[in-house]
Order: structure tokens, then sequence, then C-alpha cells
């Protein structure tokens, strides 16, 4: 198994940036926005519930491990994350209709759905790594046989065909939209825009709050400040030019992140009494206009 699972050599450097026109990069922005935007008010409460961080480490070890590229460990958790949460809502819709039967019946049919949506959860967490694998066919595709191989090193005991029934399942419960936005496409475009020369705001952009586009920029900052905190503000204005996030929002939420990630080496800590976040951004938003 040490043989399939080599790492493959020079991988990182196949991805360039700057390489597409502005046109298309405006294009695939806002179809990520517009994405986004309905994905925020679409939301449902439960969302997030299978995105634990023991999970969501599994998941990236496991792509790591297999050789696959940054994008498809955050397409796995996505497509999990989904697919786990419509298998609970169909087990809550089927609990009504359980409740008219009597009590005992009623009691070991739920007790059997939890049972079988626990003992099928590794195997539903590989399906989706397998699945996310194919969305980047042009880079790597895990086999069945390495997969099989994966699952009776940890105990289970599964078929080929019990396998093809997992991803089947998968597909069929998400209507087979597995290709889905994650954090890190949203980060990798606007990136890619703070690469190009865009010189115009894009005010399509304003409606969009508390999502992924706000986590890409949280990051964007928060990163521009640990490397070079001087032109930290720059960068938050370029930001907000480009997506129509406040100022304000962009600050503390780099802010959040700094302090979790570094405790007190944050912008907001870096000098005695230095002035505010979000006047400092705007500072800096204001003179790159």
């Amino acid at each position: 198994m040490d043989r399939l699972l080599r790492p493959r050599p020079g991988s990182v450097s196949d991805f360039q940036f700057g390489a597409v026109a502005t046109e298309t990069i405006e294009d695939t922005l806002l179809h990520l926005a517009q994405q986004n935007e309905q994905a925020v008010q679409e939301a449902a409460g439960r969302m997030g519930s299978f995105r634990e961080t023991r999970i969501v480490e599994f998941v990236f070890l496991l792509s790591e491990q297999w050789c696959l590229e940054k994008s498809v460990s955050y397409q796995a958790v996505e497509i999990l994350e989904r697919f786990m949460v419509k298998q609970a809502e169909d087990i809550c819709m089927k609990a009504p209709i359980q409740l008219r039967a009597n009590e005992k019946t009623e009691s070991w049919n739920w007790k059997a759905l939890k049972e079988q949506l626990f003992n099928k959860f590794i195997l539903r967490l590989v399906s989706c790594v397998q699945l996310a694998s194919k969305l980047s066919f042009h880079y790597k595709i895990i086999s069945n046989i390495t997969v099989l191989n994966f699952l009776q090193a940890l105990g289970y005991l599964y078929t080929k065909e019990e396998l093809l029934e997992s991803e089947l399942d998968v597909l069929k419960s998400l209507n087979f939209q597995i290709n889905l936005p994650t954090p890190l496409a949203y980060v990798e475009m606007l990136l890619e825009v703070l690469g190009t020369s865009l010189g115009q705001k894009i005010e399509k952009f304003i409606s969009v709050k508390e999502d992924f586009m706000l986590l890409a920029v949280g990051i964007i900052a928060a990163s521009a400040f640990i490397q070079n905190h001087e032109c930290w503000s720059q960068v938050v204005g370029h930001l907000q030019s480009i997506t129509g996030i406040a100022v304000e929002s962009i600050a503390e939420f780099s802010y959040a992140i700094l302090t979790h990630s570094v405790g007190a080496n944050t912008p907001g800590r870096q000098q005695p009494a230095p002035p505010h976040l979000a006047d400092r951004a705007r500072r800096g938003a204001a003179s790159s206009t």
C-alpha cells in the first residue's frame, strides 16, 4: 500500500496566478458571490454540524496520505457535510411516520436508523473523498483498490460493490450536485483578483456579508499583517474595493483570526496605545483609492 500512497513531487508548482484574463476573473468572482449569497440565504441551522475539528482533520490527513491536492480536501468536507445533514434530515422526516406505529416498533426503527448512520460514517467519509478526487480528475483519482485497502487497514471489510453503492448513495442524496464552492475557492479567487490591475470597485458584492467571502478576505488580511504589517492597511483597502465588504468587517474578522492564531501579536496590540483597527484600515482604504 505504501507504493500506492507515495507522494507525487512538484504538484504545487503546477498552479499559477495571473494566467487568467481579467474578464474571466470578474465573471467568476461574480458567480461565486451569487452562489455564496444564495447559500447564506438557504443555510439550515444544522449546517456545520459535521465540520467538527476531528472530522476535518481526518479528511485532510487522509487526502494528504493519498497525495491529493488541497482543493480535494475542502471539497470532500463540503460534500460530507451536506450529505450527512441530508441523512439526518431524512431520519427526522421518518420519525413522525414511525410515531403512528406502536411504541416498541418506533423505538427499534429509530435506534436502527441511528446505528446505520453511525456504522457507515467512515465509509461515507471515504466515499466523499473519492468523489472529490474525481472532480479534479486532471490531477489524481483514488482507485477502489486503494480505498478498500485503507478501509481494511482500519478493520472495515467492504466489497467493491458496497463501495460503489456508497458513492451512488451520496450522489443520489445530493441530486448529483457535488461540485460545491469551498472557502479555498474564495481565497484563491480573491488572491487572483489582488494580483490583477482591477481599478474599479465592484458594487455587486456589497450584499455579501457573513459568509465564505468574508472568511476569505479575513484570512488574506490576517496573512498580510503577519507577512508585512506596514502594507496591511493597503491590502485591506484593496479587498474592500474588490468585494464591497465593509472595512470594519474585514478588520474585525482579521483581528479575530490573528487573536485566535497568535494571541497578543495582533494589529490592535502592536503598540502600547494603538489607533482603532478599523480607523487604521479606513485610512489605508482611502489612500489606496
